[in-house]
């Protein structure tokens, strides 16, 4: 592999394709049996490229350890030759931290949301966006939720993983206790979500449209605390 790059041989079209085909090992081959050679056959903006077709591709759980192992691996080698200088892949600290938020925000929201890769990505100093807070709150205080929630999971399905996600690292971060979104975020959490999250959790349901249909919810339909 390394003799073939270089002679010239192009690195990124094949990892486009392992990336397609969810053969992250194949990438992980290639990471580490020729990096070097690899870095200045693909440049700056093949390894952003490769990390970002990396973190939008939706796979199978059996996939998940290892597309979360690739992204680690490609963020090592963005972050450790964007310290040094004269090499190809040289990223600024601030483009570094912009493109890490970048990823974050396409991974956690109320439609879809990856938790591992969330985690990966907050991991590596992510920030959660103000906008993520927002549109959090937005849909926890509209009709739609609290007159049924079965229906409002049919049109956000992220939206527990992505409260789950939010909320706790919310509660326990305290460099986050400063922003107001936050502060306006946890002061306005309703107390049928924390509720309905606790109780999929300890039935061992998903955190989805189909773990609230396996709930049974007729006892608290009553008093009305909690939306069909």
């Amino acid at each position: 592999m390394a003799a073939l790059l270089e002679l010239g041989a192009h690195a990124l079209p094949a990892m486009r394709r392992f990336c397609s085909d969810n053969a992250f090992l194949s990438i992980l081959w290639m990471l580490d049996s020729a990096s070097s050679h690899l870095l200045k056959s693909l440049e700056l903006g093949g390894m952003l490229e490769l990390a970002f077709s990396i973190a939008t591709e939706r796979v199978s759980s059996v996939q998940t350890n290892r597309q979360v192992v690739a992204l680690e691996r490609l963020l090592k080698l963005l972050y450790r030759d964007g310290q040094m200088n004269g090499n190809t892949v040289s990223l600024p600290a601030r483009d570094f931290s912009d493109f890490l938020d970048a990823l974050l925000q396409m991974v956690l929201s109320i439609d879809y949301t990856d938790t591992r890769l969330a985690g990966l990505f907050h991991s590596w100093g992510a920030t959660i966006q103000t906008g993520v807070y927002l549109r959090l709150n937005k849909v926890l205080r509209s009709s739609v939720f609290e007159e049924n929630i079965r229906l409002c999971l049919r049109r956000h399905p992220g939206l527990l993983h992505c409260f789950d996600f939010v909320h706790s690292h919310s509660l326990h971060c305290p460099a986050l206790a400063g922003r107001w979104a936050v502060r306006y975020f946890l002061d306005h959490v309703p107390g049928y979500m924390l509720w309905l999250i606790q109780e999929l959790k300890q039935q061992g349901f998903p955190l989805d449209r189909h773990g609230v249909e396996q709930l049974d919810l007729s006892k608290f339909k009553e008093d009305g605390s909690i939306p069909g």
